[in-house]
C-alpha cells in the first residue's frame, strides 16, 4: 500500500505544515504532522460514537458506523480502530488489512488535545492519517486517513463558494445602496422642482407628498404649510387694497408714492380720477 517518498515529492506538503522527518527501518519514511488538524474532527465524532459498543464488544456495528462514514465522506480513504487491548477491531479496507499496516507501532497512544498525524505516499496519491483516542489516556483509538488530493480538491470548492457568496453579496450591497440612493434622491428633487416653481410664482396649489420617508414627509408638508401661508397673505393684501379703493372713491381722496431710487411716480386710482388723467 505504502510507497517511500523522496524529499522533493514532499515539498509542497511540508510548505504547507510544519514537519519533520523519520527514519524506521520497518516501515517507509514518514511525515509526522507538528500540529496538524486535518480530519479531527471526524475522528473525534467517530470514536464518542463508537466507544461504547468497543468497550462492549459489539463490534458488528463498530464496523457499520466505519463503513457508513467511509461511503458518506469522499476524502476518507481508509478507517481502523485499535482496541484497548492494542488489536485490531474493524476496518473498512476492501482487500483486508494492509501487511504494511500490521508491524506499525500501536502502542503510541495519541491525545484528544494532540492527536497524531502522518502523511504516507501511496499509488492513490498523499494520505493523511490522524489518529485519535476512545478515552482519553487509554490505548484504543481510531485511525481515519484522508485523501489529501480530494480533502484539498473540497477546501477548494468550498472557498469559490465562499468567495462568490462575498461577490454575490457585494453586488447586491451596491444594488441596494443605489436603490436607496434614488429612493431618497428623486422626492429630494421633485420636491426642489417644486420650491423652484413656488419662488417664481408659477405654484399656488399643494403639492402631494413624493415619499422617500419621513424625512421628505415633513419637508412637504412645511412646503404646503408655506403655500398655505403665502395664499392667506395674498388674500388678505387683495382685501385690503379694495377697501382703500373704495374708501378713496368715496371721499375723493387720492394718494401717491414716489420712489427716489428708481425715479418712479405712483397715483392711486382716485388721483387718475380727480385729474382726469388716464392711467394707462
Amino acid at each position: 500500500l505504502m510507497l517511500a517518498g523522496s524529499t522533493s515529492q514532499l515539498k509542497a506538503f511540508e510548505e504547507a505544515y510544519p514537519v519533520t522527518y523519520t527514519q524506521d527501518p520497518d516501515k517507509p519514511q514518514v511525515l509526522i504532522l507538528g500540529g496538524g488538524r486535518v480530519g479531527q474532527v471526524a475522528a473525534q465524532t467517530l470514536a464518542e460514537h463508537i466507544t461504547h459498543d468497543v468497550i462492549d464488544g459489539e463490534f458488528i456495528p463498530v464496523y457499520e458506523d466505519l463503513q457508513d462514514l467511509r461511503e458518506r465522506t469522499p476524502s476518507v480513504h481508509y478507517i481502523y480502530v485499535i482496541g484497548f487491548d492494542g488489536r485490531l477491531v474493524a476496518h473498512t479496507f476492501t482487500d483486508g488489512f494492509p501487511r504494511a499496516f500490521v508491524g506499525r507501532r500501536h502502542f503510541e497512544t495519541p491525545s484528544a488535545l494532540s492527536p497524531l498525524t502522518e502523511a504516507y505516499l501511496t499509488p492513490e496519491g498523499l494520505i493523511l492519517d490522524l489518529s485519535y483516542p476512545l478515552i482519553e489516556g487509554m490505548s484504543a483509538h481510531v485511525h481515519v486517513g484522508l485523501d489529501q488530493e480530494t480533502t484539498l480538491g473540497q477546501i477548494a470548492t468550498l472557498r469559490n463558494s465562499i468567495i462568490g457568496f462575498t461577490l454575490l453579496l457585494g453586488l447586491f450591497g451596491v444594488a441596494l445602496g443605489a436603490f436607496l440612493t434614488r429612493r431618497m434622491t428623486q422626492p429630494l428633487a421633485s420636491l426642489a422642482e417644486s420650491m423652484v416653481q413656488f419662488g417664481a410664482g408659477g405654484r399656488e396649489k399643494k403639492i402631494d407628498s413624493p415619499g422617500g420617508g419621513w424625512e421628505t414627509q415633513h419637508l412637504t408638508e412645511a412646503f404646503n404649510q408655506m403655500i398655505a401661508d403665502r395664499q392667506r397673505a395674498e388674500e388678505d393684501l387683495q382685501r385690503s387694497a379694495e377697501m382703500l379703493r373704495q374708501s378713496q372713491e368715496i371721499a375723493h381722496v387720492g394718494s401717491w408714492r414716489l420712489d427716489w431710487a428708481r425715479a418712479l411716480f405712483t397715483w392711486s386710482a382716485e388721483v387718475y380720477r380727480i385729474t382726469g388723467t388716464d392711467s394707462q
